[in-house]
């Protein structure tokens, strides 16, 4: 009897070190070895991250993360086409719990989205229009399925259209603020996009210590743990209208300064928006990445 007790025992342990607090799936961020190891280059490619990344099922992504004396690094990729069209055109935002819990302490949008003021994506690349059922697209007027070639070349395109530019969360209620990739206003973030063959990749590379004077906030890690949410923005008639955040100077489509919202809505929304409302690709977890001390 005592020896099934232990057993029990043991596999709850493995269990709670495997999918870490509140059921977040554990990611081992070991820091690169002092004067061994070139850090990533945040390109849009996981060549740098060969043997690192960890496939998390329930989400549709793989993910690695690293750390230097200076920076975190973080890197997700996904095949799933319509992921990677919901990322492109709704916008992913990465939260950061310096504290390493799943609290929305600071967030980073980016892109940050090409949908319409009605939430419609414009174009998702690999699927119908609005997660249409089929998992091509089709060119306007010919109803041919685009193939693969063409698919990859018309993402490459859209992230190379993309503008250096992200949206600024300091905190779950704040409207957000846009901020430029530029050493000025966020000196030593770095954020990327690609396609590497059939494969989105997303990389982050975050500064440890803030510089006075820039928009950027501390990071504010307290320890080895992070915590890090990645959220898909819902689609824009499905999100509530805020008011400006702090400092939100920059009006958007709403009534209030920092409000992104779009204009409230004065007829019918698209067909295909509210048809396929269900089976928009979703994205909201939490990771628990092990940085080290």
């Amino acid at each position: 009897m005592f020896g099934l007790r232990g057993a029990r025992a043991a596999m709850l342990i493995v269990v709670v070190l495997v999918t870490g607090c509140a059921g977040r799936t554990v990611i081992d961020g070991a820091p690169l070895a002092a004067g061994g190891g070139a850090a990533p280059s945040i390109d849009g490619a996981a060549s740098d991250w060969q043997g690192r990344l960890q496939h998390v099922e329930s989400a549709g992504i793989s993910v690695a993360a690293t750390r230097d004396a200076d920076y975190v690094y973080l890197v997700l990729a996904t095949n799933d086409r319509g992921l990677q069209g919901a990322i492109l055109h709704r916008g992913l935002t990465v939260w950061l719990d310096g504290a390493g819990g799943s609290e929305r302490r600071l967030g980073l949008r980016y892109p940050t989205g090409l949908a319409d003021a009605w939430g419609e994506p414009v174009r998702w690349p690999g699927r119908g229009k609005a997660g249409g059922d089929g998992e091509a697209t089709t060119r306007p007027g010919s109803g041919a399925p685009d193939d693969e070639v063409a698919r990859r070349e018309r993402i490459a395109a859209e992230i190379a259209a993309l503008p250096a530019e992200f949206l600024l969360f300091r905190g779950d209620e704040d409207s957000g603020r846009l901020v430029g990739l530029d050493e000025r206003a966020a000196p030593g973030l770095a954020l990327a996009l690609g396609m590497e063959g059939s494969r989105l990749v997303y990389e982050l590379r975050f500064p440890l210590r803030s510089t006075p004077g820039a928009m950027l906030p501390a990071l504010g890690l307290s320890g080895g743990t992070l915590g890090v949410g990645l959220q898909l923005t819902e689609p824009a008639g499905d999100r509530p209208r805020r008011g400006g955040g702090p400092g939100g100077a920059m009006g958007g489509m709403g009534d209030a300064p920092g409000d992104f919202s779009p204009p409230e809505r004065t007829g019918p929304p698209p067909d295909s928006h509210e048809r396929y409302r269900g089976d928009l690709p979703k994205l909201d977890t939490w990771l628990e990445v092990k940085l080290g001390g």
